[in-house]
């Protein structure tokens, strides 16, 4: 459980305990009663026994602390001190406080069985104890409205009926919490208001409960019409408008009595029901059930306390037609038949049989005993002095209100004994075995037996070991870590080593002073004889000697670390680092004298009167100030530089945040001379993670207190830390973010983009060193109104400046690479307020829309927010503390002498290794997340522990060479200075040990052999559980055994692995260009099919994947209701001679269809599609095909050329432009498209292709509609006729360029076209093609491919000579069977002797006879491994041709 989660529980535990306590005392005072025969009781004498009961077990008399500290109130804590408050002495309490407190006792009684009787697990509902009413006096109220209801035509309403209806009434009533108590007096008598509800001003009752804006209040009720539209009284007056409950329960009660009469429901007046009310509930108040109140105005009544009767004999009634229920009395013999009193239900209740298993609550409620829990968090966060005291609480329990259950963080794994604990509940299932047999370990110490129990949330970790709960009790013990190669903590260590030889040289002069008083604060910098001073001196002094000395405790391992230390000592930023320090103490300690100073001269110079409410605010501030600084100064000198980072700290490897908390104590406001009471609390979080816990308008929970976080220190802002207050240039588009300077550049240098140069790419940076936070006690303190801690949400951004690299390896062929970064600089971002929304926004590291204002920081207080409501506000002074002399200075929106505009950030110093991925292979997040997880557990079996100091990120970066971004996951160290880890495993051999560990766990794994595909073993983790749904143990395998593959080639026996010099050259040589153009043409095809699905609702498309081990294709089917085409779109498929294709090439796709079929009317009938072609698509990224390094234009061109004159294919290709312009929804013309603006086309007519307006959206658009072949081949003639200015018979179809140009021929009396193209053979250029003109090119390239593809006859058969001549190439046994396969126009391999390759193109083997499209051979040289593979292998005497048809 997190920390904030933890003391949020402690609170939230403590205080919901109170009200199952509560009703145990309550039920515990029944059973005395009923064992005294004393029941029934009413409740009103109820209320007043319990008192005298609980005094008296409580030994009253003599001590009062523990009847007052087992029943005060939870909701009034935080406003009440029993320590010091309304005290006698240490035993005793004033009179007047111990009547409120039986008061408000007699409140809880009247609302557990009034307003809250039915919300929760009641003593009612749990059918411990109930209610009931006296029969004979509902009678009464009969037999005294009994001649009213005879003049006014109701006399045939019967007793039982009335009784019952008036039974229902009172019923719902007291449910609603219409019981009588002094609490209500001023709601009653005054205005039915909330404001007077909750006795906020001018009542006795300090006691009183508060209602909240979203409580559930108490419905008195009023027979007359509201006067007042702020009242919130129950009415019983019927408005003609609509029919409200009273009518409504009056028609279902007496509808069948009045019926008899002939009077219908209907025919009743409104004015009836009101009079019939008015007189009923006079009676009531005459028969003593009911009192009303002395106001004339909206007169209201209650139940008397008396009326009502409570017992421990309960039954359950219920409905028969909407199942409410209802818990009664056993002597109840009313409520049995009365009609239900949900609104518009028609049933009655009857009596049914509780099911035992129900009873819990009931067994519950009748213990002997149930004391009341005052729980307290156990964090790391609680200082020394604090967490002994809660565990000498806990383990002696001597005290009426000492800690008896501990909230635990994971300090309790690390071995504290707390005695005879004999239970420990988890609250969530821990991280790893290791966790979880430390913390079960707390119980049963002494005795060697406990219980143990372990709560599963709805999350996958959880519930994965709730279904395998020995795979966490029998999982693998993780050895902790050790950072002794972290440069960091050996600075540290260093400086500790430092001050203890120093001491040792002579312990009586040379000493560490005890407090920070004692440096002394005032003159320590100035004065050489302080110990700051005599320790740099000392230091300064000695250094080589002192470095030596601690050099010779390490061994070789630390090396490079205590190197980086000499360097550091050298170039004085040890000592530096000293300074900086004690600076920022000593610039805390004169900020804060200068604000008591001020604040002391703003109140003399106020004028203001001593009980004025503005100075004693003044006044407060100054108290809070002085307690401030006292606890600065009282701090051990130890402490401080151990918290400032200087020596060593168990916590956090990294400098720390704190949090100045103050916890301010109002008196009560009836006491005199009361002096405010103020409570400082210091935590400090690590610098990660206070980023957001402690940032601006979150709330932070320690101590059993939700503090809010209002306040940065801006002491350092303007004292040359340079880095307390930056101002920093970033990139919108990537990760990059440097210090501002005059001459900054202009663009970004890492990706260029050119918003990096202007005014809004410039901010104000706050690092994050101390926060404020500033609450009234009765609001901090933690209640259970809510089950979960608040959390806000802030917008967060994570950079990682690298310093160049140590070194590169990669494999060229994926490409795949690591590349280790020893000097690397992570900032973590905080950029405000996740909801706020601001006309001035910016973006930065492609977070859109952040706005300007970041965070609004006072520059002189710190007061600070990024919330908009906060900002909203109408007086200046809201946005300032009250001791700021800058309060009356409004925030103009914007940055200006007053305010500053910042976002807050984290940096630190490590190292890194990034990996890049195979796109082909690693082509979406899951799969990312995915490599990660194995990564991981690569990581674990190398290092043999966990070493969870090392985190993996999801990260691109700009490449120049393709002007894309590449993928990559950066593994980087956590500890400051780094630990050495990564620098062990950033040489190849080491590398591939981790994906080998990788593929070893996932491979072999038992969850496969339980049907699973993945569990805690292989690619689970406690890190990555929200995307488990996506991960895929044996998905996981094949990638890392791919990887693996690709790392060793088993032909020359030699290791893939080359060095490059950086990572981004194994990507700039086209390959991941070419791999996610691949990618983005399936996720294209995929998004299209969703989005054409839901447009017109036809669900004509559909695309599916087929993911096989071996090789991997897609199918893409149309199906209207009167057509049906399938296509089977098969990657890297080569293109051949033996295919009819002179130029070898190997197309990214190539769509083949293979099924084709009409409806007519009655049934779906193939229709012949031989002549349709196969299209081999290209995606072709500008840098591998027309830049000056990869100018390949001319051999493209020949390839599509040859594609183009064969009979079973036609080209596509398509650029990164291209399916940029497809997944725009509203810039997606293209080139082509638009030159309609100066074309004849409009003149032409209508025309289909003119609809299509881009490259991908003509090729979707010829795959559905190639059953109108002749008519989009005509339409299409027409639309490239129609590109031209004015008709002709030949114009330049592609503007002239000296590397290419087209003209067509066009002879409209036969439709046909001709195109003529000029492409010279030995074109160069150093700068390349223009990149516009190329994507143009291969645009109406496509254009003449297309139409000169579609066919609209099927083509003529191959003559027997040709079957002859291509059989010749083969042994002589496949002759005949070569023949039969052309004839039936099965598709294979015209070539003899063809390798095949795996999916990773590893070569199988060879066979003389290859069909890759139907996975068959002849005569294969491995036929085992062919097979295996997924092949057919045939013989000459054993094949069928019907085999293969």
């Amino acid at each position: 459980m997190g920390l904030g989660s933890t003391i949020h529980q402690a609170g939230f535990f403590e205080a919901r305990n109170y009200r199952f306590s509560f009703r145990n005392a309550l039920q515990n005072c029944i059973r005395s009663l009923s064992e005294r025969n004393l029941l029934p009781i009413n409740l009103e004498e109820l209320e007043k026994e319990f008192v005298t009961y609980w005094k008296d077990k409580c030994d009253f008399n003599q001590n009062q602390e523990d009847y007052v500290y087992r029943f005060f109130p939870p909701d009034r804590i935080g406003e009440y001190d029993l320590t010091t408050d309304y005290r006698l002495n240490e035993k005793k309490f004033q009179k007047k406080f111990i009547d409120q407190l039986d008061l408000r006792l007699g409140w809880e009684i009247a609302s557990e069985f009034g307003l809250n009787a039915r919300i929760g697990r009641t003593l009612e509902k749990s059918g411990a104890s109930a209610t009931y009413f006296d029969e004979d006096k509902l009678r009464e109220v009969y037999k005294q409205m009994s001649i009213w209801l005879q003049q006014n035509n109701l006399g045939k309403i019967t007793r039982q009926h009335f009784v019952q209806f008036l039974n229902g009434v009172l019923h719902r009533m007291r449910m609603r919490g219409a019981v009588d108590h002094p609490f209500l007096n001023k709601f009653r008598e005054e205005q039915s208001t909330t404001f007077n509800l909750s006795n906020l001003k001018g009542s006795p009752y300090f006691l009183c409960h508060r209602f909240g804006t979203r409580a559930r209040y108490p419905k008195l009720i009023t027979t007359t019409k509201l006067s007042n539209s702020r009242s919130i009284l129950d009415s019983t007056f019927v408005n003609p408008r609509f029919t409200n409950w009273y009518k409504m329960y009056f028609r279902k009660c007496f509808e069948r009595d009045l019926a008899y009469k002939g009077l219908l429901m209907d025919e009743i007046p409104d004015a009836l029901y009101n009079d019939f009310y008015s007189k009923l509930f006079d009676t009531l108040v005459e028969c003593g059930i009911c009192n009303q109140s002395n106001r004339v105005a909206d007169r209201n009544y209650c139940i008397s306390p008396s009326a009502i009767l409570i017992s421990d004999n309960v039954k359950h009634i219920g409905c028969y037609k909407c199942t409410s229920v209802m818990c009664i009395a056993e002597e109840d013999e009313v409520s049995e038949g009365t009609i239900c009193i949900d609104f518009k239900c028609i049933g009655q209740y009857n009596e049914f049989k509780r099911e035992e298993i129900r009873k819990y609550y009931y067994n519950v409620y009748n213990r002997a005993l149930s004391p009341r829990i005052y729980s307290h968090e156990h964090t790391g966060i609680l200082d020394r002095q604090k967490r002994e005291s809660i565990e000498y609480q806990f383990k002696s329990n001597d005290g009426k209100n000492n800690v008896n259950a501990l909230v635990a963080t994971s300090t309790l794994e690390m071995g504290i004994d707390i005695g005879d604990l004999n239970v420990a509940l988890n609250t969530s299932i821990p991280p790893m075995p290791s966790n979880f047999i430390q913390r079960v370990g707390r119980a049963g110490r002494k005795s060697g037996a406990a219980l143990i129990v372990d709560f599963a949330r709805n999350e996958y970790h959880d519930l994965f070991y709730y279904a395998e709960p020995k795979e966490m009790m029998q999982g693998k013990i993780n050895t902790p870590g050790c950072y002794l190669s972290a440069v960091d903590i050996l600075r540290r260590h260093f400086f500790a080593f430092c001050l203890d030889t120093w001491t040792g040289l002579d312990n009586q002069a040379n000493y560490i002073p005890i407090h920070v008083y004692n440096l002394p604060l005032t003159s320590f910098k100035a004065d050489e004889r302080s110990f700051y001073n005599r320790i740099i001196s000392f230091i300064q002094s000695n250094g080589e000697e002192l470095e030596q000395k601690f050099r010779s405790q390490y061994t070789d391992e630390q090396k490079d670390a205590l190197d980086d230390l000499s360097k550091m000592l050298r170039n004085g930023d040890f000592i530096n680092r000293i300074r900086k320090e004690f600076d920022k103490l000593y610039n805390n300690f004169m900020g804060m004298t200068d604000r008591i100073r001020d604040t002391r001269q703003t109140i003399k110079d106020s004028g203001l009167g001593e009980t004025d409410e503005e100075r004693r605010d003044l006044e407060l501030q100054v108290k809070v100030l002085l307690k401030t600084r006292r606890t600065l100064m009282n701090q051990q000198v130890l402490e401080f530089m151990t918290n400032a980072g200087l020596l060593p700290n168990y916590a956090f490897p990294e400098q720390g945040v704190n949090l100045s908390a103050t916890i301010v104590h109002r008196p009560p406001t009836r006491e005199r001379g009361a002096k405010y009471k103020i409570e400082e609390i210091a935590v400090q979080r690590s610098a990660s993670s206070a980023l957001r816990e402690l940032a601006p308008g979150n709330y932070f929970y320690a101590q059993k207190y939700r503090m809010n976080i209002t306040g940065l220190s801006t002491l350092n802002w303007n004292t040359g830390d340079k880095e307390s207050l930056v101002k920093m240039r970033f990139c919108s588009k990537c990760d990059h973010i440097v210090i501002d300077t005059p001459d900054h550049d202009m663009q970004c240098p890492v990706c260029g983009n050119h918003d990096f140069g202007t005014p809004v790419n410039v901010h104000n940076f706050v690092r994050m060193d101390e926060v404020r936070s500033n609450d009234k006690k009765e609001e901090a303190v933690l209640d259970d109104k809510s089950d979960d801690r608040e959390n806000q949400y802030y917008v967060t951004s994570k950079h990682f400046v690298i310093d160049g690299s140590i070194s590169a390896s990669g494999l060229r062929t994926i490409p795949f690479g690591i590349e280790y970064c020893k000097s690397v600089d992570v900032i973590d971002i905080n950029l405000g307020d996740g909801e706020q929304r601001d006309a001035r926004d910016l973006e930065i590291n492609e977070h859109e829309h952040v706005p300007v204002k970041g965070f609004v920081t006072c520059r002189y207080c710190g007061k600070s927010t990024s919330k908009a409501a906060d900002l909203n506000v109408v007086e200046a002074k809201d946005l300032h503390y009250s001791f700021c002399k800058h309060k009356d200075k409004p925030y103009m929106d914007r940055s200006d002498e007053n305010f500053e505009e910042v976002y807050l950030y984290h940096r630190f110093h490590t190292e890194a290794i990034k990996i890049l991925l195979p796109v082909q292979e690693v082509d979406t997040e899951a799969t990312t997340d995915m490599f990660a997880a194995g990564i991981s557990l690569g990581l674990r079996d190398y290092f043999e522990g966990n070493p969870g100091h090392i985190y993996i990120e999801k990260y691109k970066t700009f490449n120049p060479e393709t002007r894309k971004f590449d993928r990559y996951i950066i593994l980087y160290d956590t500890i400051p200075g780094g630990t050495g880890y990564l620098a062990q495993i950033s040489q190849p051999v080491e590398f591939e040990r981790i994906l080998q560990n990788a593929w070893d766990r996932i491979h072999n794994c038992d969850c496969q052999r339980h049907g699973k595909d993945g569990c805690y073993h292989c690619i689970y983790t406690y890190s990555n559980q929200r995307v488990q749904d996506k991960l895929s143990r044996k998905r996981a395998d094949e990638l890392f055994r791919k990887i693996l593959d690709y790392c060793y080639d088993e032909k020359n026996g030699t290791s893939n692995w080359e060095t490059v010099k950086n990572l981004g050259n194994l990507s700039g040589d086209g390959g991941m260009e070419e791999s996610e153009l691949e990618k983005r043409f399936i996720y294209a095809l995929e998004r299209f099919v969703h989005s054409d699905n839901q447009t017109d609702g036809t669900h004509s498309w559909k695309f599916t994947r087929d993911d096989s081990s071996y090789s991997q294709q897609y199918s893409l089917d149309y199906d209207d209701g009167t057509h049906r085409i399938s296509y089977v779109i098969i990657p890297q498929y080569v293109l051949n001679k033996s295919k009819g294709v002179e130029f070898h090439t190997e197309p990214d796709f190539l769509i083949r269809p293979v099924m084709m079929q009409e409806n007519d009317g009655h049934q779906w009938k193939d229709v012949p599609f031989n002549h349709l072609r196969s299209i081999a698509i290209y995606m072709d990224g500008y840098h591998f095909h027309a830049s000056a390094n990869h100018n390949v234009f001319g051999k493209d061109f020949r390839k599509r050329q040859s594609i183009e004159a064969s009979t079973q294919y036609m080209s596509f290709t398509l650029s990164w432009a291209d399916m940029n312009l497809f997944d725009d929804q509203e810039n997606n013309d293209d080139s082509v498209y638009l030159r309609h603006a100066n074309s004849i086309l409009p003149k032409l007519g209508p025309n289909c292709w003119a609809e299509q307006h881009n490259s991908m959206r003509r090729l979707l658009f010829m795959l559905g509609n190639v059953w109108q072949a002749k008519k989009i081949k005509d339409q299409m003639l027409m639309y490239i006729v129609g590109l031209q200015p004015t008709l002709s018979t030949s114009y330049a179809l592609f503007s002239p360029q000296p590397w290419a140009s087209l003209t067509v021929n066009i002879d409209m009396a036969n439709k046909q076209l001709k195109p003529v193209f000029n492409v010279p053979q030995n074109y160069q250029s150093d700068e390349g093609l223009p990149e516009a003109e190329w994507q143009d090119f291969w645009r109406v390239y496509d254009l003449i491919s297309v139409y000169q593809g579609i066919e609209t006859e099927a083509p003529s058969v191959q003559s027997a000579d040709n079957y002859e001549e291509i059989a010749s190439e083969f042994d002589e046994e496949l002759h005949d069977i070569v023949i039969q396969l052309l004839q039936a126009g099965i598709e294979f391999n015209h070539s003899a002797g063809v390798v095949i390759n795996n999916a990773t193109g590893k070569k199988i083997g060879e066979a003389e006879l290859v069909s890759e499209k139907h996975k068959f051979v002849f005569f294969p040289d491995d036929e085992d491994a062919i097979a295996d593979a997924g092949y057919t292998v045939y013989e000459p005497d054993n094949f069928n041709i019907n085999d293969i048809k």
